[in-house]
């Protein structure tokens, strides 16, 4: 059988959907499958080429494909060619949206690695191309034939055939879930959904609706309704709907969500999508309620109306800060993502967005460094804009004629700040009380905390990160408590350079930062679990107790909003100081801090079950010197 090798390098979080498409039309032909083995080849080290390469030739391919996007092609490049200097006679095929516009360019200059690439959605030119390959039937006559598909040809010489209309009836493309080529019994990875491709936006910095000339062409709400009957028959830990912008057009979205709500039963999937949250109505933000959308991003960019104006990106800054506000409401998370180095944007502008991030209560901040991407107005006009950049994928931009190299360099440091801190909750509410207690911005107090770092060593911070293996997806205890000792120049010192009026500080700040990992982790489904792991760690007690449809949200703690909940889980922190809650009167919010003295008095009076647990306690003159309650 002809065998072909599908490989992953793009990203290994999520379910690779894109693979298991070209998978499924081959298998879905009966011709086809009775001729070739379809393997999506997932690497165990997905950065060692030379072993990748190695694991691969074990299975025998014939033909091996990918993908190249703007943050893999390097790698697929260096994978290509060292398949080629172990194995020249085998066939490389890629294709992606960081090839598809420079496809002459890029083939040229790879000529020595790369046999095929497949422009535009590849699903069809893919399977006709392994109908020739298959029947070892190579020649530029059948290969011509073949819409969408660049090779060179016999001569040498380079061939880009006439592109294929994209595909009207996405469901003419099987489903991996309905067809079992994804085995949802064993993935824990982050499920992909697609409902439709294409964008009626016009962002010059973004190739996606380039591909499809803003045309929105999707699967049948039948296709859809099927696969989320499948998948939700699973235990998923995450599903992410990879539509470009899910809410447009709203209608539609709408009839999803209620599919979503009809087999979203757990209340344990973290389902998430990204939106354009100045376009929802009141109709659509409940529905995301009632589907059980743990999260939402958006793709705010930039809050400076003339940065947007400048790169084709419309959308209304008062509507997003207004309907996220509702979002939030409802208890749906919002990550705010923001891109360093538009043109026009001035590291000012850059430090408004971000304090607009907090504007509308991000979850997370995600900062993207411009890149150029190939088939973009941005990339063929960058010499007319100021743009100087790197020409090599992924082609981030260097500076521009409002922004230094080093600024937007700087821009980049901060945005290391925020995800190693802000995002992962270690600091994040230390970051937001210290803001309140200076009365200062967000971005002033990030400025002031790089500026530190910056002080004691750069550098060093950055060798401390490797050595602890820090990364954006959290950290843990042991980690944690090296920020309070062996690191604590660069973190720990620093608060306590902003507290120096504050009595107690350094007692106050550790409990501070312990809190702050404590709420970093999930408790609504891991309480239990947790006091089992960290039993009264360093004095922290950790307990559950069941209510009644009690008003109550963990972060009220530090002054959120509150939602219903079943349980009500408690946090002790014995050692937190009386003086820091005074120096902080009237931002936090029901604060409850529990004295450890007191603890089994209160486990055992438990006769409030109905009630508010806030106004019970105020009313409990036994908990009245034990509690403190702004």
């Amino acid at each position: 059988m002809y065998n072909i090798q599908l490989v992953n390098i793009t990203s290994f979080a999520f379910i690779p959907l894109a693979l298991h498409y070209l998978k499924v039309v081959i298998e879905d032909d009966s011709d086809l499958s009775d001729q070739c083995m379809v393997n999506i080849f997932e690497p165990v080290d997905p950065d060692n080429i030379e072993q990748i390469a190695t694991d691969l030739f074990k299975k025998n391919p014939e033909l091996i494909g990918f993908s190249m996007y703007v943050w893999s092609s390097h790698k697929g490049i260096a994978l290509a060619r060292e398949l080629k200097r172990l194995k020249p006679e085998v066939k490389i095929v890629v294709g992606g949206p960081d090839v598809t516009p420079v496809a002459r360019e890029f083939m040229c200059q790879h000529q020595d690695c790369i046999d095929f690439l497949v422009l535009g959605e590849g699903e069809f030119t893919f399977k006709e191309l392994v109908s020739v390959l298959s029947k070892g039937d190579l020649n530029d006559h059948r290969l011509s034939q073949i819409l969408g598909l660049c090779f060179f040809s016999v001569d040498g010489f380079f061939v880009e055939n006439q592109r294929r209309h994209i595909i009207e009836n996405l469901d003419e493309i099987p489903s991996p879930y309905l067809t079992n080529s994804i085995d949802l019994k064993k993935e824990k990875r982050t499920v992909l959904l697609e409902t439709y491709r294409g964008c009626p936006f016009i962002c010059s910095y973004c190739y996606y609706p380039k591909d499809f000339g803003k045309l929105i062409h999707s699967f049948s709400l039948e296709r859809i309704d099927n696969e989320l009957e499948e998948i939700f028959k699973h235990d998923n830990a995450s599903i992410l709907l990879m539509d470009p912008t899910f809410n447009v057009p709203p209608e539609r979205a709408k009839k999803i969500l209620r599919l979503i709500a009809k087999y979203n039963q757990s209340s344990e999937t973290i389902i998430y999508t990204e939106l354009r949250v100045d376009l929802l109505d009141e109709e659509i933000i409940h529905l995301l309620k009632k589907a059980k959308f743990k999260l939402v991003e958006i793709g705010l960019q930039s809050s400076d109306r003339d940065v947007l104006k400048g790169v084709a990106r419309t959308q209304n800054i008062e509507r997003i800060v207004k309907n996220a506000k509702t979002v939030r409401s409802l208890g749906i998370k919002i990550l705010t993502q923001v891109i360093a180095g538009l043109p026009g944007d001035t590291p000012e502008k850059f430090l408004k967005s971000i304090d607009f991030a907090l504007t509308v209560d991000s979850y997370k901040i995600d900062v993207y460094q411009l890149q150029l991407l190939p088939g973009t107005p941005l990339l063929s006009k960058a010499s007319e804009l100021g743009l100087v950049f790197d020409d090599r994928p992924p082609r981030l931009i260097k500076a521009t004629r409002e922004m230094t190299e080093k600024e937007i360099d700087r821009c980049m440091r901060l945005s290391s700040l925020i995800s190693y801190f802000y995002n992962n909750k270690v600091l994040h509410f230390l970051y937001i009380a210290a803001c309140k207690k200076l009365d200062i911005n967000f971005s002033e107090l990030l400025d002031q905390h790089l500026s530190w770092i910056e002080k004691h060593g750069w550098e060093e911070f950055l060798s401390i990160l490797k050595q602890l293996n820090l990364k954006r997806e959290g950290f843990h205890l042991g980690r944690l408590e090296g920020w309070l000792n062996d690191s604590r120049k660069f973190v720990y010192d620093f608060f306590v350079h902003l507290f120096s009026d504050l009595d107690n500080k350094e007692s106050v700040i550790k409990e501070l930062i312990k809190l702050n990992f404590y709420l970093s982790l999930d408790f609504s489904s891991s309480i239990l679990k947790m006091k089992k792991l960290f039993p009264n760690k360093d004095g922290f007690h950790i307990n559950m107790v069941v209510k009644n449809q009690i008003d109550y949200d963990l972060a009220s703690l530090i002054g959120f909003s509150f939602v219903k909940t079943d349980v009500n889980e408690i946090i002790f922190f014995p050692d937190l100081e009386n003086n820091f809650l005074t120096s902080f009167n009237g931002y936090f919010k029901k604060v409850l801090v529990y004295s450890s003295v007191k603890k089994d008095s209160f486990l055992s009076n438990q006769n409030f079950v109905d009630v508010s647990l806030v106004n019970t306690i105020k009313e409990q003159s036994l908990f009245r010197d034990h509690f403190i309650i702004v």
